[in-house]
């Protein structure tokens, strides 16, 4: 079984400790979709960045889980 449309919101002032916090996180949902047998596809992840104008380095995110 997959769990179809999960949104999350993560918030940070830096790209660095975003993209921390994004693949904790993702760890995190992970394990509960593990543990209630659901499926997290990472081809089929992905994010959307609402900045403002200082923060536009968010193509420099690496999603991952391992």
């Amino acid at each position: 079984m997959y769990a179809d449309d999960t949104t999350v919101i993560v918030y940070s002032d830096s790209v660095p400790e975003l993209e921390i916090l994004c693949n904790d996180m993702l760890r995190d949902l992970k394990t509960w979709f593990d543990n209630n047998r659901l499926h997290l596809n990472m081809n089929k992840t992905g994010f959307i960045n609402f900045h403002n104008v200082q923060f536009r380095d968010y193509d420099q995110i690496e999603l991952n889980i391992d």
